[in-house]
């Protein structure tokens, strides 16, 4: 929809119109939202992930005292996590009390996983036995 002429001559009107049309409402209940729903992105890295969650948390519980909000943090991060087999060997074979700590056990799994693919000493992780654990 155009705007009409006498509006692009009066800034005041202008720049309320375009507030109207544009403006975005964010509320702690909007990040809180966003927080709960918000997963790992295809081929994202963790960190970057972790680092989003604890914006939007910042953002959506400013109040929260810090045993809660490390509480939250972890448990969204492990849940949202895309490969779940990781998830799973650090969540209950590391059991990580900060989201900080998930991750760092994260990139020691897959950098164990990295070299792991390069010798012949170790088998695949999908397979039946005794877990690989970093």
């Amino acid at each position: 929809m155009c705007l009409p002429p006498w509006m692009l001559c009066d800034y005041e009107a202008l720049v309320y119109e375009i507030g109207m049309r544009f403006r975005v409402v964010q509320s702690t209940k909007a990040f809180a939202a966003e927080f709960a729903r918000r997963d790992q992105q295809l081929n994202g890295l963790p960190v970057s992930y972790a680092t989003k969650l604890k914006s939007l948390h910042r953002k959506a519980y400013p109040h929260r005292d810090q045993q809660t909000r490390q509480e939250d943090l972890l448990q969204r991060f492990l849940d949202g996590l895309q490969d779940q087999e990781a998830r799973v060997r650090v969540e209950f074979h590391k059991e990580p009390g900060t989201i900080d700590d998930a991750v760092y056990h994260l990139a020691v799994l897959e950098q164990l996983v990295a070299d792991c693919r390069q010798t012949s000493w170790c088998r695949p992780l999908n397979t039946e036995g005794p877990l690989l654990v970093a």
